[in-house]
């Protein structure tokens, strides 16, 4: 029986199976996006506390590699490579031939400054299928502004071109924040140039420890009207994951994610420790674990509590993990979120007419 990646991961989805691992590999970056979630503090990255240092370990690769050998036999079919910016890990291309070594489908979240010509070669050897790359502007200056680091600019056009020739999947995504709409239509316009599709996220989250601070640079409502109204922006998840479009919340039923210490965490921005791999497995943790149950039941009562909190919940998207940041309530739903579902509803009533 052949199964589609919709249909393959409909019945994971009903059956709690872990498809995708996502690792975050490390938290270092070369990059100080002004409203990233992160919670490791760097030069020019806005915080409202210092941070306490971390004391576990990372990783060692030989404990990537017994990981992987168990996620391969419990079927996991896909890993993501994440951080912070995974290539800045001292042993990243070790991490991913490991992962070549078991036939993994392996992407990259990354920010592309740091892939070079042979850098695209040596990703391509070692299997990489697909880099996600995150775009902050359309200029050097732009670039200045967003992360602090406006000479990324050019190395993350030349990755693209890099990837590209090696035969390597590449998307971009960028986060529409009250600095990139400036450049919204130059930024997609480059995607354009270079044969690449680019898809937009319209919503900021917090830090992953709770602070806010990112979400002063919201997007206004001009900007996600233009987003949404627009036919030539594309507003949504990753194909990767399934498909076109925006996804639901998986949550506990076919994404694991694992932190540079081995922690297990339910999603990646809901960093809650279930377990770490270290001394548990995954798969028991996955299958045995109460909390993980309770998690998974909270975000079955979101569409309800939607359907109470706005009359456009067949539009809405709601985070549980975003919303527990936010407002220490998964079930509480994101005024940014319902501001949105009413922009995509006025829209569509618009264009039915």
């Amino acid at each position: 029986m052949n199964l589609s990646l919709d249909d393959l991961f409909e019945k994971a989805y009903k059956n709690r199976q872990i498809l995708y691992a996502f690792f975050e590999i490390t938290y270092k970056c070369n990059f100080a996006c002004k409203f990233c979630y992160n919670p490791v503090h760097r030069k020019g990255k806005e915080e409202q506390r210092e941070r306490v240092p971390q004391k576990e370990s990372p990783l060692t690769v030989e404990e990537y590699a017994q990981i992987f050998d168990k996620l391969k036999k419990g079927g996991v079919l896909f890993l993501t490579l994440s951080g912070g910016e995974p290539l800045s890990h001292p042993h990243f291309f070790d991490i991913l031939e490991e992962a070549k070594k078991r036939a993994f489908c392996v992407r990259v979240f990354t920010n592309g400054s740091l892939i070079d010509a042979n850098v695209a070669k040596k990703l391509k050897e070692n299997g990489l299928f697909c880099a996600e790359i995150s775009i902050y502007g359309s200029d050097k200056d732009s670039y200045e502004e967003t992360t602090g680091r406006g000479e990324g600019f050019e190395k993350v056009i030349n990755a693209i071109r890099f990837l590209k020739n090696e035969g390597i999947l590449v998307y971009l995504k960028c986060l529409l924040t009250k600095i990139t709409e400036k450049k919204i239509d130059e930024i997609q316009q480059i995607a354009d140039d270079l044969s690449v599709i680019l898809r937009w996220d319209p919503v900021i989250s917090p830090s992953e420890d709770g602070f806010d601070y990112p979400l002063k640079f919201r997007a206004s409502n001009e900007a996600l009207k233009r987003l949404f109204s627009d036919e030539k922006f594309k507003v949504g998840s990753s194909p990767f994951d399934r498909g076109e479009g925006e996804s639901i919340c998986t949550i506990g039923r076919i994404s694991v994610t694992i932190d540079p210490f081995g922690n297990i965490h339910p999603c990646p921005q809901w960093k809650e420790i279930l377990g770490n791999v270290r001394r548990d497995d995954i798969f028991e943790v996955w299958k045995n674990s109460e909390r993980l149950k309770e998690i998974v039941s909270i975000s079955e009562k979101i569409p309800e509590e939607l359907k109470k909190s706005t009359r456009a919940y067949n539009y809405c998207f709601q985070c549980p993990a975003r919303s527990r940041l936010l407002f220490n309530d998964p079930l509480k739903p994101d005024p940014s979120e319902m501001e949105i579902a009413e922009i995509k509803m006025a829209l569509a009533q618009k264009g039915s007419k």
